[in-house]
């Protein structure tokens, strides 16, 4: 059996630039919808834009640095091998690299787009936030089995929506399947006893 590489070594050759001209990690359209967008509030969209954007920006200035040290390490380096293998990093580096600086691209332009919040501001929201995403979720839950699961009921319980799991706010939620769509002014009603 041949064991060369060398019909692979072409098509790399013909697959360089495709795979430089293609690689994203994340297509804009799923950071947008699935990272950003996944949030409802317009601060819980800003907080996790800085977060993903903060992420993006160190992880692009570290392979600045290792591309930097590749280059440095191939020109300083007795070993012909040792270059060989440092090439194909500093190969597979740059195409990551291009794919992040995309990312980074369509996080700035979302950033561009979105209004911005102080830390307080963003504090000061929370609570809705936590609220208005819980009661979504435990709606789900009753939609799909019935019930709210046991993760969001601990959830409900410990924003102090309930005092525990008792049967009564269980079974008040399930004959009542509108009722955690209505969100935190309706659930704070079911208190338990």
């Amino acid at each position: 059996m041949n064991t060369s590489i060398e019909p692979i070594e072409q098509k790399y050759d013909e697959l360089h630039e495709q795979f430089l001209e293609a690689f994203q990690g994340r297509s804009d359209f799923q950071i947008s919808n699935f990272v950003i967008g996944a949030h409802k509030s317009p601060e819980r969209q800003f907080a996790q834009c800085m977060v993903e954007l903060q992420a993006k920006y160190f992880s692009i200035k570290r392979a600045d640095i290792n591309r930097r040290r590749l280059k440095h390490e191939i020109e300083n380096s007795a070993c012909p091998f040792d270059v060989e293998e440092k090439e194909v990093d500093l190969q597979q580096l740059e195409i990551a690299l291009t794919g992040a600086l995309r990312e980074f691209d369509t996080l700035y332009q979302i950033y561009q787009q979105l209004p911005k919040f102080k830390n307080q501001e963003l504090q000061e929201a929370e609570r809705t936030y936590w609220l208005d995403r819980i009661a979504e979720q435990a709606q789900r839950d009753i939609e799909a089995t019935g019930a709210v699961g046991t993760g969001n009921a601990e959830a409900l319980r410990q924003v102090g929506l309930i005092d525990g799991y008792s049967e009564r706010f269980l079974q008040s939620v399930q004959e009542h399947p509108g009722l955690v769509e209505k969100a935190k002014d309706d659930l704070l009603q079911i208190q338990t006893q």
